[in-house]
């Protein structure tokens, strides 16, 4: 819903489903009855529109996740992240965020998480035949052990893409 000639907002809702094979197994565990589930999302995103490159963006969310065998999982989670987006013509391009979220497990013997939670996902051209990109994410993902419901992840990358020609790319990828 376009607000003004630089201001949006958007809502949304989604439902996601999350199902492994019945026989799909990791270190002994049978998956399907510790990961299988749906999530709930509501989101609301505000978009200001700060120059024609780059635009601030406050997302929330509000999710529940419902395990189809697991109930000691399910969770209602509650996010706010400020952020960028920058266009794909700037020296700077992608999308940066960070935030916080609120993690309610359900089940009361499972400590709840409250923190930070980030995304960033930027390239930066230094030549036209040169570009370098970076990605940061951080949020919490669902563990198949009962012991660890869940973990906070943090993952990280760096791409740098060279052109050589009109067709010829050469990526070069590092992550941990």
């Amino acid at each position: 819903m376009l607000v003004s000639g630089k201001t949006e907002l958007i809502l949304s809702g989604t439902r996601t489903t999350t199902a492994f094979n019945e026989k799909e197994t990791f270190l002994g565990n049978e998956l399907a009855n510790a990961l299988n589930r749906y999530s709930d999302i509501e989101s609301m995103q505000f978009r200001y529109a700060l120059t024609p490159l780059t635009t601030l963006v406050v997302s929330t969310d509000a999710v529940q996740d419902r395990f189809a065998h697991d109930r000691l999982r399910n969770a209602d989670s509650v996010s706010v992240r400020p952020g960028f987006e920058f266009k794909p013509f700037a020296l700077i391009s992608g999308r940066v965020s960070a935030g916080f979220r609120h993690f309610n497990v359900l089940n009361e013997a499972v400590r709840d998480y409250q923190g930070v939670v980030a995304s960033v996902d930027l390239k930066y051209t230094l030549t036209t035949s040169l570009q370098v990109g970076a990605r940061v994410n951080r949020d919490l993902a669902f563990s198949f052990d009962e012991a660890v419901p869940y973990y906070a992840l943090t993952d990280s990358g760096v791409t740098i893409t060279k052109r050589f020609a009109a067709s010829w790319d050469t990526v070069v990828r590092g992550g941990w």
